[in-house]
């Protein structure tokens, strides 16, 4: 029940006429003076403001500690939440076995990462426009090689196809499929020059190697097989690929006619695009 004003006043009305009465009686009972009757209040006025502050202080701190643990509660909870969604995302996707064989020592963020494995799209953090204007402009100038009118009208049909859809999306808004913890964990895994992160020779799998190991291995494998270094040139060699490539494809019934890319993953030409022409007899 609230307590209205001339109450307040009542009670300190009533407060003060017995603080004086208290003054009396010490007077009459000790025969102590109006002074120090008034030093003795001070006195215990001092001690009762020290008390209140001590207490106060012990209170607040009190209340920071279950403010901060409850902090700490609701942060543990939300990240607890966040690795139970990225375990959910990473567990929906194709997901590989890893082998670490290297001395590096990685926590279960980093190898739920990894396991993603090494095909995995990052995707870019602004809208690729040169990307697909590039890819665009090589497919249709392939189209142009072959110098027939349809050929020519599908290139140019494709580019204002495309023109006009990345007019509607180039400023679009792309949601990271990673989380920017991700992406630096990421990062800091491929900047170790210490290690080397490879396909593993069988199954879905990959394999972490030390690097000093994993080169001391691929040496002692050139040094246990039957090869003899090349003294061509790597251009020369990838040349002879192709023209070999081509008099196979000759004489299996195919005659050459359209430009086709295909990728040799030989470590020596590793990303190296080798042209020839085929198309299927008749």
């Amino acid at each position: 029940m609230a307590t209205s004003i001339s109450e307040i006043y009542t009670k300190k009305y009533n407060a003060v006429r017995k603080i004086v009465g208290l003054k009396v009686k010490l007077r009459e009972a000790f025969g102590l003076s109006g002074y120090a009757i008034e030093q003795e209040e001070k006195k215990l006025d001092r001690i009762v403001r020290r008390k209140t502050r001590e207490i106060r202080k012990r209170i607040f701190r009190k209340l920071d500690n279950l403010l901060q643990e409850k902090k700490q509660r609701i942060f543990e909870k939300n990240q607890a939440e966040i690795q139970k969604a990225e375990k959910i995302k990473i567990s929906g996707l194709d997901t590989k076995i890893i082998y670490n064989n290297s001395k590096r020592v990685f926590n279960q963020r980093e190898m739920d990462l990894l396991s993603l494995g090494l095909n995995f799209g990052i995707t870019p953090k602004k809208f690729p426009l040169i990307e697909y204007i590039a890819a665009t402009e090589k497919l249709c100038q392939s189209l142009e090689e072959i110098g027939d009118p349809d050929s020519m009208a599908r290139a140019q049909g494709i580019r204002n196809l495309v023109s006009g859809e990345l007019r509607k999306g180039y400023d679009m808004k792309i949601k990271s499929n990673l989380s920017k913890e991700e992406r630096e964990i990421l990062k800091q895994i491929g900047d170790d020059e210490t290690i080397i992160i490879c396909p593993a020779d069988k199954g879905k799998a990959i394999a972490i190697e030390d690097k000093e190991t994993y080169i001391q291995k691929m040496y002692q494998q050139i040094d246990e097989g039957d090869y003899t270094k090349a003294t061509k040139s790597e251009q020369t060699l990838l040349d002879n690929i192709q023209q070999k490539t081509c008099r196979t494809i000759e004489i299996n019934g195919t005659r050459r006619l359209q430009t086709e890319k295909t990728i040799f993953s030989h470590s020596t030409c590793n990303g190296k695009y080798v042209s020839f022409n085929y198309s299927s007899k008749g």
